[in-house]
C-alpha cells in the first residue's frame, strides 16, 4: 500500500516491545458519549502521516462519519493545549501506557475515554493480525483524572530486521541480551514498567527470526529477572 512501492518481503521479527493503543479522548462532562457522537465536533488525530491519522480515517469511514468530523492535524503537544482551551472537541491519539503528554493532561482536566464500536474492533483485528485488542489505560492511577477504562486495539512496538543481513546467531544473542538485561532496558520507556517479559515473544504478521524463536523456545517463556 502506498506510500511504499513494492512488498518488503525481507523483514522478520526479533521480539515485540510495548504497544501504541488507539485511544479517544473527551472531556468528562462532554456530550460525546458514543464513538458516532464525534460527528460535528472538532476532533485532532495527529498529524497527517501518522499511522493514527490514516487509522482514524478509516474507522471515520468504516463507520459513515468521516465528512461529519471536522478533523484536526495538530502535533500532540499543540492539541493539547486547544484541548484545554476548549477549542478541539475529542482527542484520537494512540498513546503508550504510560504516556506524558496525556498524563499531564490528565493532573488538570477531568476525562473520559469512548469506547470504540464492537464491530469495528472485530473487522480490523481479522483485516490486519498486526492489531491486538487490549485494555486501556492499562493500569489505574497512571492517569489521575481520567475516569474510565475501555478495550481498544493497539499496535506494539517491534524490532526487525532483514533476514539478508542478520544471522540467526546474531538473532538469538540480541533477544537474549535484551531478555537478560530487562532491568536496564526497562529504564529506557516508562511504559516498559508494565510490560511483561513473556510477551517479547508476541507474534505479528511477520514471521519470527529462526534465531529469535530458538531462545524463546529453549526458555519454553521469557523469566521474570525481577518485577518492575
Amino acid at each position: 500500500q502506498a506510500p511504499f512501492k513494492q512488498k518488503l518481503s525481507d523483514l522478520e521479527q526479533l521480539l515485540a516491545l510495548h504497544a501504541f493503543n488507539v485511544a479517544i479522548i473527551v472531556p468528562a462532562d462532554s456530550n460525546i458519549k458514543t464513538f458516532n457522537d464525534l460527528a460535528g465536533h472538532k476532533v485532532n488525530s495527529g498529524p497527517v502521516g501518522f499511522t493514527i491519522n490514516t487509522l482514524s480515517r478509516k474507522i471515520y469511514a468504516m463507520t459513515g462519519i468521516e465528512s461529519k468530523v471536522q478533523q484536526s492535524y495538530l502535533q500532540v503537544g499543540d492539541a493539547v493545549e486547544q484541548f484545554k482551551d476548549g477549542h478541539i472537541d475529542a482527542l484520537f491519539y494512540a498513546p503508550s501506557d504510560w504516556y506524558g503528554p496525556f498524563i499531564e493532561l490528565a493532573q488538570s482536566r477531568n476525562l473520559r475515554l469512548i469506547q470504540l464500536p464492537r464491530n469495528v474492533m472485530d473487522t480490523l483485528l481479522k483485516e490486519d493480525p498486526s492489531f491486538i485488542e487490549k485494555k486501556f489505560p492499562l493500569q489505574t492511577g497512571i492517569y489521575k483524572n481520567l475516569g474510565n477504562q475501555v478495550d481498544t486495539l493497539a499496535n506494539r512496538n517491534l524490532i526487525v530486521a532483514n533476514e539478508k543481513y542478520i544471522t540467526a546467531q546474531q538473532a538469538y544473542d540480541i533477544v537474549k541480551a535484551v531478555a537478560e538485561n530487562w532491568d536496564t532496558v526497562a529504564l529506557s520507556e516508562p511504559s516498559l514498567r508494565l510490560f511483561k517479559l513473556p510477551e517479547l515473544a508476541q507474534s505479528s504478521r511477520l514471521p519470527i527470526a529462526p534465531g529469535a524463536l530458538r531462545y524463546f523456545r529453549e526458555r519454553g517463556r521469557v523469566k521474570y529477572r525481577r518485577k518492575l
